[in-house]
């Protein structure tokens, strides 16, 4: 030993430096390549509620891992006290500090845990919403916490839940609602904002200092998903929603920013570059979830990348610095049809995306999707599709339906992890089917709601009756469903009375004081002004459809005939009794109705969106409903796919594996992939490898946020929250925060 030492001691400096700076960038470069993507950020503190801004949901922990797995127990549960009575769940993930787990709840209040015991250390209220998807911790010179509010972006002391006055306006960064945690930086908050674009505040004073305008015309595409940031360029990259329609007449842009991944440089909110995926979007779909940035090697070089995700189920795998694919072949541009509507000016060719691998598809396929359907669940479905055009990017007509995957993903705003232990991107997809309608409405009765929105009278109640299926199938609306308008969207938001007094008005008009026979035969479920009836995902899909403009459109052949019109309502459960006389008188009626609405001006067209679902409330197709999928950053191709949740058949013992899902995931160094969002209310692992479930830990409801995990005290938690879940298909709700950690942790032997 003293010779070695002697013989280290008689290098000069100059030579040693050199030496071990060559070793260390080989063995790092060992490691580096090995590994292919980037070293995500050690995450024993979980400082941003995508972990950091690279939106990695990954951890370095790996104390909990797969030989231990099945030690995992119930370390804590907060409730923060407060349920809303509405639709509505907390999408937040909770932070931590490395001193409190940091959490939200639906009444506006920001809340501090104690990570050991999950007992309440301070509560502050603001604004709703708050924080919406996210929390942001700093503590550049002191520690701070930055969250959306509904009157802006706030900084909180992170020791006492008061508010920092020391930055910003009083504590303040602009005062518009932005559902997104912001990006801090040594100067600056920089806001993504739902409706206005991108804003840079003053980190000091609180004054804008730049804005960039995400608009195209008339155009404006909320900015509510996903939002990262990359220091190492400086810029940020968000994803856009789609431009707000199924109906694009009166858009004066055919090129914009919506349905796009974009990137703006955080000095001077310059747009650097934009990616659209679709164009002049009239299907609701749009990138969802924030985009995760990453270097890995592809090919023997080291890309600089951005990978985004879509409620189309493709994976984007951008160039951060250019904008360009970095995967060879990416996708091709495919003709698609062009939209009949009136006016409609529609895209002629759309992106077909082929790497990486598609985790989804959005184009439905009978004779694939609904293979293996039993004979009377076919048949409904069939019936319900029986006006239904199917393909790649079909438009929505006024003459026929689409049917169509998508509005709920593929994947979803709570976007994906990147798995750094095996190169991969896990995301949690859904294979719902969905049904869009174009219809015509009636200006005059839209305009008599748009003023009795103005005063408020009669009851805010969202409870409709739970046994609406046994009174509309198929969707026909019917006597006490009729007024629980709250659940329709064509009630335009009014309440039963007010929608009744609209009904009332409207009939009072001479010329609409309405055809008898048909007040008498169909007013109960189509609505006095003919207006129709559209039950939205939270509640199912009950459906009476609007009448008004029914002579103009191709669907007029359900009035040929009583045969037809018998056809056409043959799983709604109120038996109509139409002679053939009658049905001449109505259709003299509509026809008459219409062309006088045409003549004047009188009609719009509307688009409306639903779940398509069979006459047990479950999706119109079969399963898996919901899945996780991995994708290979080395080829871009799935690794693996499974079945993410179970749901029992109503009145069987028959259990389906794949469920619809809404909650996140997150991975680990020690091989596994938390999962939660399903409506059987259960947490999971699988191995992030193999995609086996590994574990699976009941809730008190569904998960509505990703997991994160933290380190405190030598003992490794994985966080949960557990509010439930918004749509048909979820019960239970809740207020709780669930922590997981090993039965072992601890405890004194």
């Amino acid at each position: 030993m003293k010779k070695k030492s002697r013989f280290f001691k008689s290098i000069k400096m100059p030579f040693i430096l050199p030496l071990v700076g060559f070793l260390t960038f080989a063995i790092i470069s060992v490691f580096y390549f090995k590994a292919s993507a980037q070293s995500p950020s050690k995450n024993s503190h979980w400082s941003h509620s995508n972990s950091n801004y690279k939106s990695e949901k990954f951890s370095s922990l790996k104390s909990i891992n797969i030989e231990n797995l099945s030690n995992l127990e119930v370390a804590w549960e907060f409730k923060s006290g407060f349920i809303t009575e509405t639709n509505n769940t907390v999408q937040s993930t909770p932070i931590f500090t490395g001193r409190s787990v940091i959490t939200v709840s639906l009444d506006g209040s920001l809340l501090a845990i104690n990570p050991e015991t999950g007992i309440e250390i301070w509560r502050t209220k603001f604004a709703k919403p708050v924080a919406r998807r996210g929390i942001v911790y700093t503590n550049f010179s002191k520690p701070t916490l930055f969250i959306s509010t509904g009157e802006g972006v706030v900084a909180v002391n992170e020791m006492t839940g008061e508010i920092d006055k020391t930055v910003g306006k009083e504590g303040f960064f602009g005062a518009e609602l932005s559902l997104l945690p912001p990006v801090i930086t040594d100067s600056s908050v920089i806001v993504a904002h739902n409706w206005t674009g991108i804003k840079s505040y003053d980190l000091k004073t609180g004054k804008e200092k730049w804005h960039a305008v995400i608009k195209s015309g008339n155009i404006v595409p909320r900015i509510w998903s996903g939002y990262s940031f990359d220091k190492s360029t400086g810029l940020l990259f968000f994803v856009t929603s789609n431009p707000g329609s199924l109906v694009g007449i009166q858009r004066k842009s055919t090129k914009d920013y919506s349905s796009s991944l974009i990137a703006v440089d955080s000095g001077t909110g310059k747009i650097v570059w934009s990616f659209q995926e679709i164009a002049h979007d009239l299907w609701d779909l749009e990138m969802v979830g924030s985009p995760i940035i990453l270097d890995f090697k592809l090919n023997g070089k080291i890309k600089k990348a951005i990978f985004s995700f879509s409620k189309t189920g493709n994976v984007i795998a951008l160039d951060r610095l250019t904008g360009e694919p970095i995967y060879p072949k990416s996708y091709v541009n495919i003709t698609v049809p062009k939209s009949d509507v009136p006016g409609e000016k529609s895209a002629l060719t759309q992106k077909l995306f082929t790497n990486p691998e598609p985790i989804s598809k959005t184009t439905f396929d009978p004779k694939i999707d609904l293979q293996n359907i039993d004979k009377k669940r076919r048949e409904y479905i069939d019936f319900k599709m029986r006006n239904a055009k199917t393909g790649f990017y079909v438009p929505p007509s006024l003459n026929n339906d689409v049917v169509m995957f998508g509005l709920h993903g593929g994947a979803e705003w709570p976007g994906g992890t990147l798995d750094a232990v095996n190169s991969q991107i896990i995301i949690p997809l859904n294979r719902n089917p969905w049904i869009l309608r174009l219809y015509y409405s009636d200006k005059i009765f839209a305009y008599i709601n748009k003023k009795l929105n103005k005063y408020n009278f009669g009851s805010q109640s969202s409870n409709a009756p739970a046994n609406h299926k046994s009174r509309l199938s198929q969707g026909a609306q019917c006597s006490s469903c009729h007024a629980s308008k709250a659940r329709w969207d064509q009630g335009a938001g009014l309440t039963p009375e007010k929608m009744s007094l609209s009904e009332k008005i409207y009939s009072k008009i001479s010329y609409f004081s309405g055809n008898g026979m048909y007040l008498r035969k169909c007013s109960s479920c189509h609505g006095v002004a003919r207006q129709g009836f559209y039950e939205n995902e939270f509640f199912g899909d009950g459906y009476a459809p609007s009448l008004v403009g029914l002579t103009l459109t191709g669907r007029k052949k359900s009035m040929n005939s009583v045969q037809a019109f018998n056809n056409n309502h043959k799983y709604t459960s109120i038996q109509i009794d139409l002679a053939e006389i009658e049905l001449i008188e109505i259709r003299d009626y509509f026809t008459k109705s219409d062309k006088f609405l045409e003549r004047w001006d009188l009609l719009s067209i509307q688009g409306k969106w639903q779940l398509l679902l069979d006459q047990d409330d479950l999706p119109a197709t079969q399963p898996p409903w919901g899945q996780l999928a991995a994708i290979d950053l080395e080829t871009g191709k799935i690794n693996w796919k499974t079945p993410f949740g179970q749901r029992k058949i109503p009145g069987t013992s028959k259990v389906i594996f794949g469920d619809i899902n809404f909650g996140g995931v997150l991975s680990t160094s020690s091989g596994l992939v938390f999962a939660t969002g399903t409506p059987d209310e259960m947490a999971r692992a699988f191995n992030s490898k193999t995609g086996e479930e590994l574990w699976a830990g009941k809730l008190p409801a569904a998960g509505s946020a990703p997991p994160m995990t933290y380190e405190f005290k030598g003992c490794q938690y994985v966080i949960f929250t557990a509010t439930g879940g918004r749509f048909v298909g979820y019960g239970t709700r809740s207020d709780s925060t669930v922590a997981f950690k090993l039965n072992t942790c601890g405890k004194r032997n």
